[in-house]
């Protein structure tokens, strides 16, 4: 599974997104048609807004954590734990989310970070 966490990150990210685009369409079109700039004044505009973003942000740091996978690094194991513990927060208040889908980045960064590979690493432990 080595050099494979930025895509499952990248993957998660473009699926959250996705998903936003098209469960908040009818949003998003109110929000074009009104001219897209400071439409975001609702509840309901901001959700959709955010929950897009969310996604976006999540294929960001998917590209992040591919370039230190291209460099022959590992990601530094304290971005795993806290992955982790936002998978865990995530789940505990939202049980039926995408939360869920954090948990197996989390756990892979963990598990390489521990491994006894010879791969130079961003931070020791």
């Amino acid at each position: 599974m080595k050099n494979n966490i930025g895509i499952i990150v990248i993957v998660i990210g473009v699926l959250h997104s996705l998903l936003g685009l098209v469960k908040h369409a009818k949003v998003f079109g109110g929000m074009l048609s009104s001219g897209l700039l400071n439409t975001g004044g609702s509840v309901e505009r901001n959700l959709a807004f955010w929950f897009t973003f969310a996604g976006i942000t999540f294929m960001l740091l998917g590209y992040l954590i591919k370039y230190i996978e291209s460099q022959k690094m590992k990601v530094p194991i304290v971005f795993g734990w806290l992955l982790l513990g936002t998978a865990i927060l995530g789940v505990a208040i939202l049980p039926v989310s995408g939360f869920w889908a954090l948990f197996l980045p989390a756990i892979l960064i963990i598990y390489q970070a521990k491994s006894n590979a010879t791969q130079p690493s961003m931070h020791r432990n």
